[in-house]
């Protein structure tokens, strides 16, 4: 293997569109090299080591299944009481499905005045590591908005409460290459990171990297990594991991400058647009967020305009926020065309759009728990008009996209609160996975708990 041989072979087709060479750059597992005695896993461990020094870790693990995998191989060891802020990915909650843990959350609240999440404040914290006594703990270290918590005070409390620290820093790999950046997860006490190396610094999707801060954590997470990741990597894409190590470690403080740069000027062009709504600064300054809510646009409408009319893609949006992130693959041309055609959607629609007005859409309470996530996400299950789910179980994640936070876990029980919040959202165009044509699935014979 692999079965192409390093060449294209009969997939001539792919050769055309993909350019020659690309089979050439997918080789199995086998190093010829008397240098390293013809082992693959002595030159992984000299990459990941190498990692390890730049971002200040014990140990560090290359990861072939993004953040999702490294959060999964964190967190796959532990059967103790975990606790999750419940704004948290989708991927935390896949990964304590997979394991033995059991999850206590920390409700979401809203800023009231941007309606963004906020992030646990350390008294929040230090009262639910009083109550729950969890042996674990994982937080979202920046969202998806590029908020933070004063995460070195977050770490001294666990560490004062026995309580291991597991940080899914997937949107801040970068942290730790400027001083104008919130520190880096490793720098201030966390136990893990997991970082999508691919989402910030350049990498390919699904490259990401799990640092550790002990031996013996990162131990542990080999061995955890052995159950849950592929035994036959993509060479190529750890190739590429390395490579772009290697260019962050000489140029990354001249590589950010640039960065933080453009963010600047584009942030600077769209404040100068009257129609343009602009938050107050994220801890992150690469990412841009807006809203051209004052021309009656929601954050998609933003998105799909620009996606549509202008051939630019934005990272996200949601129902009333577009967000754009600048990064090294940025140039002055690309932030000068997004800004040119935020001026000129703008000037389209200043004269004959009302401005949106927000209903105000509090995030749901937390929904009762009546059965173990593990548990309900395997149970028979049937589909059930969204409009009749209240008092049924869920035997599926209910997750916005984005930032793809579930409402709604495995075992969980809707209510009629949830299903009227659901169904506004569905309304305002924002996709939500677990929803399929009005329909949603419950766990058999769950109706009426």
């Amino acid at each position: 293997t692999p079965g192409h041989k390093l060449h294209p072979g009969v997939f001539r087709r792919l050769d055309d569109h993909l350019g020659p060479g690309v089979f050439a750059m997918d080789p199995s597992d086998e190093v010829v090299s008397v240098v390293w005695d013809n082992q693959f896993e002595r030159v992984l461990e000299h990459a990941q080591a190498l990692a390890a020094q730049v971002f200040a870790a014990a140990g560090t693990l290359f990861l072939a299944n993004g953040t999702t995998g490294g959060l999964h191989t964190a967190l796959y060891p532990h059967s103790g009481t975990v606790l999750v802020p419940r704004f948290s990915h989708q991927s935390v909650y896949s990964s304590l499905a997979l394991s033995m843990a059991e999850p206590v959350y920390l409700a979401t609240a809203l800023d009231t005045t941007w309606h963004l999440p906020l992030q646990p404040t350390p008294e929040q914290w230090r009262q639910a590591l009083v109550k729950f006594q969890p042996t674990a703990a994982v937080l979202t270290y920046p969202t998806y908005y590029g908020s933070v918590p004063d995460l070195a005070a977050l770490a001294q409390l666990s560490q004062q409460h026995n309580c291991e620290l597991i940080v899914d820093e997937a949107h801040g790999a970068h942290f730790g290459f400027a001083p104008s950046f919130p520190p880096a997860a490793m720098t201030v006490g966390a136990d893990i990171s997991v970082q999508s190396t691919h989402k910030t610094m350049g990498a390919l999707t699904g490259s990401s990297m799990l640092h550790c801060r002990t031996k013996a954590l990162h131990q542990r997470s080999q061995r955890s990594l052995q159950f849950l990741q592929t035994t036959s990597p993509s060479l190529f894409a750890f190739a590429v991991l390395d490579e772009v190590r290697r260019v962050w470690e000489r140029q990354g403080a001249t590589m950010i400058e640039s960065v933080l740069r453009l963010a600047q000027i584009l942030r600077q062009q769209l404040a100068a647009i009257p129609e343009v709504v602009l938050p107050p600064l994220a801890a992150d300054p690469t990412k841009v967020l807006f809203s051209l809510e004052r021309v009656g646009m929601t954050g998609q409408d933003v998105e799909a305009v620009l996606r549509e009319d202008h051939g630019i893609q934005l990272e996200m949006s949601d129902a009333r926020w577009a967000l754009a992130l600048v990064t090294v693959g940025d140039t002055d041309g690309a932030v000068m065309a997004l800004a040119k055609a935020v001026q000129n959607i703008c000037a389209e629609r200043r004269r004959h759009c009302a401005a949106l007005v927000h209903e105000t859409l509090t995030w749901p309470a937390l929904p009762k728990s009546q059965m173990g996530m593990r548990q309900a996400s395997f149970a028979a299950a049937r589909r059930l008009p969204l409009a009749e789910a209240a008092g049924s179980l869920s035997a599926d994640f209910i997750t916005p996209y984005p930032p793809g936070v579930p409402l709604l876990v495995p075992g969980e029980l809707w209510d009629p609160a949830l299903v009227d919040y659901v169904r506004q959202i569905r309304k305002r165009q924002w996709f939500v996975r677990g929803v399929d044509e009005e329909m949603v699935w419950i766990v058999e014979d769950s109706t009426d708990f």
